[in-house]
């Protein structure tokens, strides 16, 4: 997906933010040797294997062949754990279905998709919660039936209809 001028720019000033939230935090220090054998592992690798699976603002593919192919606050993550364990960054290509079991059979060290902590996910992986989502509700306005609604709660009428996007990657 190329990124038009508004992803860019909503991408620079999210990584923005991110970075400078992330500067302001204290920051904890590589485990020694010895003390994570996942860590170990990947150092003496020398490539922090990445799952990435685009979804903008997050993480942004550039498939027109030059430049980065990878952007967005996600990456930006991505690379500085690579560089704080100094080695080579790996991204590693995953689908909606794949996301945990590639971690779960050790074929990525992490993942920076989008996806929601669930208990059964749990049951499998962990979960560093970096960002936070929303949920976006849009009506006609000149639907009276939408517009006088103040909460979700209001919309939960016989009369309405609502419609709910299921397989974002959050979810997926």
């Amino acid at each position: 997906m190329a990124m038009t001028k508004t992803t860019k720019r909503l991408t620079a000033a999210l990584a923005g933010a991110f970075i400078a939230g992330a500067a302001l935090a204290q920051t904890p220090a590589v485990p020694p040797p010895g003390a994570s054998p996942r860590i170990d592992a990947i150092k003496k690798a020398g490539v922090l294997r990445v799952g990435v699976l685009a979804n903008a603002p997050w993480l942004v593919e550039n498939t027109s062949g030059s430049g980065e192919a990878w952007s967005g606050p996600a990456w930006l993550l991505a690379q500085e754990y690579a560089k704080r364990l100094n080695v080579r960054l790996e991204p590693v290509p995953v689908s909606h279905e794949t996301k945990v079991p590639v971690l779960a059979s050790n074929q990525v060290d992490i993942s920076v998709t989008p996806l929601a902590e669930t208990r059964e996910r749990l049951k499998v992986v962990d979960f560093i919660i970096y960002s936070s989502t929303s949920v976006c509700m849009f009506g006609l306005a000149s639907n009276p039936k939408f517009t006088q609604a103040k909460s979700v709660d209001d919309l939960n009428r016989p009369d309405i209809t609502v419609a709910y996007y299921t397989g974002g990657g959050e979810e997926g």
